[in-house]
């Protein structure tokens, strides 16, 4: 192709990847067949579009793609023939699916490949090693390992890991403080059980080294809790004898955490301390048993909107768990039109963090099967075999309990009675 017939097409794309739209200019770019040649498409500049490297890779030559939201086959999004923002939109820097083919076609070409290079997480844990170049840099490719679920290779590159020449007492400090955080994000989203005990071995440990840190000594309780939480799940599975003396301890870590960055700390915001309080009162009434004092219809219809997004659907994953705590159904149901509003714009496969909507796409099976008077038990299997292939076991353990309760032929009222009786466990 003519140098000149690559710039008629790179202006119409306005110089952008007419899928992801990343910026190409001063970038490389290819051209690519909307309709592959394979399939008999043509060089016609109807049939040809501007893209970046990493979306041609994973376009192949693929015309349609699975929605991971609804399991249907969609085509996929062609640049000559339909409009980008119907089908897309940006949150936080990463686009996402507004309709079937929006989301099919995240899934399959935003997707990272081996050669694709992280950008800057800008995590927070890493901001006191930025002084490190090439320290800041290989940490920022494990937390990216991290958000992608490759917890096999993240592990191998701990383990090699070894920057100690060179680093003060203090900055060897912050080092194994981020080496060991990255270990306890990984037993805490994969969730087998030998990582659940090694997790709690590890931030028992954490906690009297960095007493002093007030941030990071309520990370580290917080971590406690969840992890007692979901040990808690899985002796609750296996009828074993400790799940309520697990519940308290997650309630007790929680509880620590939260005092004292509550108390201690003045740059917490108004909305996180409200996400908090509602996470702290669920986590004690599920141990204790003792009453929540939320006004949920308030905070739905008061404080929800006001709240910037990732914060929203934290407070909102909490409030579907008190509902179904309390057995607030009349709640419930506005939270169900919320949290599926928000799976149908932002599947999986179209944000950095593959685990980030997956809490959320449990929740939204409760409320659907509470609501709904059919459950999609194809679709149900699929999410269970797509969340134990990323390695979220503790979510796909909580899918199993509801499947059985699910694929039952109880009459209706009495599985949702099971689904309330399950979750208070």
């Amino acid at each position: 192709m003519t140098r000149g017939r690559k710039y008629i097409l790179l202006k119409r794309a306005g110089y952008k990847c007419e899928y992801c739209q990343k910026d190409l200019k001063g970038d490389s770019f290819e051209v690519e067949h909307v309709k592959p040649g394979s399939r008999n498409g043509t060089d016609e500049l109807s049939n040809l579009a501007v893209s970046c490297s990493q979306c041609n890779r994973n376009k192949g030559a693929a015309t349609s793609a699975v929605d991971p939201i609804s399991g249907k086959h969609c085509s996929l999004y062609n640049p000559r023939t339909m409009n980008w923002g119907e089908h897309f939109l940006v949150r936080h820097g990463e686009v996402t699916g507004k309709t079937d083919i929006g989301r099919a076609t995240c899934a399959l070409l935003f997707r990272d490949t081996s050669s694709t290079i992280s950008r800057d997480l800008d995590w927070l844990p890493l901001q006191d090693v930025k002084k490190f170049p090439d320290l800041y840099s290989h940490f920022n490719q494990m937390r990216f390992l991290r958000l992608r679920n490759r917890f096999d290779m993240l592990t191998t590159e701990l383990r090699l890991l070894n920057f100690y020449f060179g680093l003060s007492p203090q900055e060897k400090h912050e080092f194994n403080y981020i080496k060991n955080l990255l270990y306890l994000e990984v037993f805490l989203t994969r969730a087998k059980h030998q990582d659940i005990i090694r997790g709690i071995d590890l931030a028992k440990k954490m906690l009297p080294q960095h007493f002093h840190e007030i941030e990071r000594h309520g990370k580290i309780n917080k971590i406690l809790s969840t992890l007692y939480r979901q040990l808690s799940t899985i002796q609750v599975m296996n009828n074993q004898y400790r799940p309520a003396i697990d519940s308290l301890l997650a309630a007790e870590y929680y509880y620590l955490a939260y005092m004292r960055i509550n108390s201690d700390n003045k740059k917490i915001s108004r909305e996180e301390k409200i996400a908090e309080s509602v996470k702290a009162q669920l986590i004690s009434s599920k141990a204790t048993g003792k009453s929540i004092g939320i006004n949920l219809s308030w905070i739905i219809e008061e404080e929800l909107n006001s709240l910037r997004w990732d914060l929203k659907m934290k407070i909102v994953k909490h409030l579907v768990d008190i509902c179904l705590l309390t057995g607030n159904l009349k709640v419930g149901e506005r939270l169900y039109e919320i949290v599926t509003d928000y799976l149908n714009t932002s599947g999986y496969g179209s944000s950095v963090d593959i685990a980030l909507p997956i809490p959320l796409r449990r929740r939204w099976w409760m409320l659907r099967h509470l609501y709904e008077a059919r459950t999609n038990l194809r679709l149900l299997r699929e999410d269970i075999r797509y969340w134990n292939s990323i390695q979220m076991f503790n979510e796909s353990r909580g899918l199993i309990n509801f499947y059985l309760v699910f694929k039952a032929k109880d009459p209706r009222n009495k599985r949702i009675n099971k689904i309330l009786e399950i979750f208070k466990k």
